[in-house]
């Protein structure tokens, strides 16, 4: 396995947050194996196996006086690292690139965006082409030659 570097995942963490009002929030990314993954996926979304990344949005209803220096915490991105990476092989990616989608991704969740619907996939993967072409990683949707 080979995780992006701490700079790379920073970089395409606050260059997602710039989205928004959300420039002042912070993100955990936590890089995972499968058999963490599949247990994650399992309890939080009823399928037992595993998945390239799951978002888990900080609640703040649930914080107390004595969490509130988590109250700039928008959430947890978690990352698989070996089913991102087979997946970069099986798409003909660079894996470095397939990471930066895959973190973009889970912090667009964070944000609120979602895929359930058509309407919904559409704006969340036109906002994923743009802030990637702003890292000069190229659209990830568009199948290779």
């Amino acid at each position: 396995m080979t995780i992006p570097s701490e700079s790379s995942v920073s970089h395409w963490v606050e260059t997602t947050l710039g989205l928004g009002d959300k420039v002042a929030q912070s993100v955990c990314v936590r890089f995972v194996d499968t058999e963490e993954m599949q247990a994650l996926n399992s309890q939080y979304r009823g399928k037992s196996r595993p998945t390239n990344v799951l978002s888990f949005p900080l609640q703040m209803d649930v914080l107390n006086d004595m969490e509130q220096d988590l109250a700039g915490l928008l959430g947890d991105v978690v990352v698989c690292a070996p089913v991102v990476e087979a997946q970069a092989r099986e798409q003909n990616k660079p894996c470095e690139q397939h990471y930066g989608h895959m973190i973009v991704h889970g912090v667009l969740h964070l944000l609120g965006y979602d895929h359930e619907s058509e309407e919904q996939a559409y704006e969340m993967e036109a906002l994923e082409i743009q802030l990637l072409a702003a890292m000069n990683i190229p659209n990830p949707y568009v199948v290779g030659p």
